[in-house]
């Protein structure tokens, strides 16, 4: 995985997320779910790859977290809100932790 590659899948993701902290019409929460679930997938096997077992296994969990196919109805926007700047932070995280790890 090319780290420019990973840096903007994890920096668009963040964004995404921190956008549905507001209210949006329903359509942008699909969209929501389908970006997140591919930004985890690519970032799932990016850990993988690196044998960073702790992040792979979060990455996993938002993947299924965030599974456009079978989703995860929580019903409470504010629960929805907490997991959204949760998983942003994650994805930043993520990414700085890659950032210094790997000298980029």
């Amino acid at each position: 995985m090319n780290k420019h590659t990973l840096t903007i899948v994890s920096i668009v993701a963040a964004a995404v997320l921190l956008l549905g902290c507001l209210p949006l019409p329903i359509g942008y929460y699909t969209f929501l779910r389908i970006a997140v679930f591919i930004s985890s997938v690519i970032c799932l096997l990016a850990m993988a790859k690196r044998h960073s077992l702790y992040a792979a296994i979060a990455d996993g969990l938002l993947t299924i977290l965030f599974n456009p196919i079978l989703p995860i109805y929580l019903h409470s926007k504010t629960a929805w809100v907490v997991i959204d700047a949760v998983a942003a932070v994650w994805f930043i995280v993520q990414l700085i932790i890659l950032k210094k790890q790997e000298g980029w």
